[in-house]
């Protein structure tokens, strides 16, 4: 073999072992990214994603259990509101339950203020539904309880004793109905069927005089019967809770509170 001949078949050699490693390295590369998670820009696309979500639900029928606006938490208060709404706060628009910032485009739905913002810091969600209230989700403080009693039951059924934020026995009890509470995950509103039997209920006394109730959920049957007259079925949705105040009942999820208002505080010494 020639010497010119010899150098270019070196030369060749040379070159296709480079290659061959060029594209290990990128193999190698492509493996540690993808160990390393997701990359910079797909990690800017997710956070904007779900900056742009309000809310997720299974349907775009329905109005959200809770939302997402301006960096605070809203919670149901009404899915058929007679409130009228005040300022334009914005536009959101649905696709396969996934509730996003909108652009007022055909189709899209608006959140307003509920009368006058600077007095009311509700919201009304108008949709298919109507107007949907919604309420600041706030979280409930141990130190502005100022009592807790469980009251209700047959008639002649006795209660537990009254738990004070003033001695330490009052306080774990207390601390402990707040954290369920809190931590309880909202369904949605409670319909409203009048009386439902005789239920045990969490008597919860603010500092301000107010008071919160907190019952086991239920749901009824109502029935006409044949003279005219009707009968109401009412039975307990195991482990689902009632939260009411003066203007709101919302049902939640909280086997806690559920088991503790059954019979877990007859156990409290």
């Amino acid at each position: 073999m020639k010497l010119d001949q010899f150098a270019t078949l070196f030369i060749v050699v040379v070159l296709l072992i480079a290659g061959c490693s060029a594209k290990e390295n990128q193999s190698l590369t492509s493996i540690q990214q993808s160990n390393e998670g997701p990359t910079t820009v797909e990690v800017q696309a997710q956070q904007h994603e779900l900056q742009t979500l309000v809310a997720g639900t299974s349907s775009c029928e329905k109005p959200p259990i809770t939302m997402e606006w301006a960096g605070k938490k809203y919670i149901l208060k009404d899915e058929n509101s007679s409130a009228e709404p005040g300022m334009k706060f914005g536009y959101v628009s649905c696709e396969k339950g996934q509730f996003k910032l909108g652009d007022g485009g055909p189709g899209t739905l608006m959140v307003d203020s509920n009368g006058d913002p600077r007095t009311n810091h509700d919201l009304i969600f108008v949709g298919k539904w109507g107007y949907a209230l919604y309420t600041l989700k706030q979280s409930l403080k141990v130190e502005d309880v100022a009592s807790l009693q469980v009251v209700g039951g047959l008639p002649g059924t006795k209660g537990s004793p009254l738990y004070q934020s003033t001695n330490e026995t009052g306080k774990t009890i207390i601390a402990k109905i707040v954290s369920w509470i809190n931590t309880s995950k909202p369904t949605g509103v409670q319909e409203e069927y009048g009386k439902h039997g005789y239920p045990m209920v969490i008597e919860l006394k603010m500092n301000d005089g107010k008071f919160m109730y907190v019952e086991t959920g239920y749901n009824c049957v109502i029935k006409s019967n044949a003279d005219g007259s009707g009968s109401k079925s009412c039975t307990t949705v195991k482990g689902e809770i009632v939260l009411s105040n003066d203007s709101t009942k919302m049902r939640a999820k909280s086997p806690e509170l559920y088991e503790w208002l059954k019979a877990g505080w007859k156990n409290e010494k």
